[in-house]
């Protein structure tokens, strides 16, 4: 049974068709994401940035809002 094929009327996805999610990093944010990709032990810039967004919004929610 676990040889069966459940689902056979799933299409087929054109690799050519699918876009890439990754908009292309700005060149004023480059060296600092080169930095942290560097210093993180990442293995592209797109990982640096996905990293670096989630730090800044955990800090940002961990902040005060007491001014």
């Amino acid at each position: 049974m676990a040889d069966e094929n459940i689902r056979t009327n799933i299409p087929e996805v054109d690799p050519t068709e699918v876009e890439d999610a990754r908009n292309v990093i700005a060149d004023e944010h480059r060296s600092f994401l080169e930095k942290v990709m560097v210093k993180g032990g990442l293995a592209d810039l797109y990982d640096a940035r996905d990293l670096t967004e989630v730090v800044f919004r955990v800090m940002r929610d961990l902040m005060t809002t007491e001014a």
